[in-house]
């Protein structure tokens, strides 16, 4: 159910909650996200993610989530990492295409409810459906419409801006546009593990959300060349391994 222009009632933030759309959900979730949202909604390409908003049944708000983009200067140097490192574990970060308050739904303070709650269950949810976690989530903001006041009070950071340009059909093009480039870590030290000479325990592929404290199974391959491993160096006891697993 949609809010109605009679339902005035001021909605308790506290009792506002997201969960994943369900299969039979996904046409009524792209409809809504079409017909209400700036950009319209021509459909996502590769993993996608979708979230809703609810309060006694009731839908506030939609969250989409899709693969990241495959470049982003702002964001690559944020993270630090090489274009080797880059073209493996880009799958661990996800990019917030969509966010959506439904028209009858605003209401001060609920965009920062909703996508803090959205953020923090995004690992979760990212394994369940693709079997793989995602550390940290990136978004583009366009200062000519928004100041990313409920990015930033869900506890983004903005890191730079893009150069204008847009991917389509493959090739990369010039729309004069620049967007914010926003970032927020899902685990503690999301850098460190996106940038590592080897793959720890949260980045490895598994078929569920299980995030156990245990000696990683180290990847046999680094992804950096040997001469840069001094700048990596290797935790010297289990006891090290406690901040690889820990989430915000």
């Amino acid at each position: 159910m949609e809010l109605s222009p009679s339902d005035c009632t001021p909605i308790p933030l506290a009792q506002v909650t997201v969960r994943l759309v369900t299969r039979d959900e996904v046409a009524r979730w792209q409809t809504l996200m079409a017909c209400h949202h700036y950009l319209g909604f021509p459909g996502f390409v590769g993993e996608r993610l979708y979230q809703v908003a609810e309060w006694q049944g009731w839908w506030l708000a939609l969250i989409g989530w899709t693969a990241a983009a495959y470049r982003c200067r702002a964001r690559d140097a944020w993270i630090g990492w090489t274009p080797e490192q880059r073209r493996r574990r880009l799958r661990f970060v996800a990019n917030n295409a969509r966010f959506l308050i439904l028209p009858e739904a605003h209401q001060p303070n609920l965009g920062s409810r909703v996508l803090g709650l959205a953020t923090r269950r995004l690992a979760a949810d990212w394994q369940a459906i693709h079997g793989h976690p995602v550390v940290l989530a990136e978004t583009f903001i366009d200062p000519a419409r928004f100041r990313g006041t409920v990015y930033r009070a869900a506890n983004w950071s903005v890191v730079g801006r893009t150069l204008g340009f847009g991917r389509h059909q493959g090739t990369y093009q010039w729309h004069g546009q620049p967007k914010w480039v926003a970032v927020r870590p899902l685990y503690r030290g999301a850098r460190c593990r996106l940038t590592a000479v080897w793959d720890g325990p949260v980045l490895e592929k598994r078929g569920g959300h299980t995030m156990a404290l245990s000696t990683p199974r180290w990847s046999q391959r680094p992804i950096v060349s040997i001469s840069d491993s001094a700048r990596f160096p290797m935790p010297a006891s289990r006891g090290a391994y406690a901040i690889l697993t820990k989430r915000f």
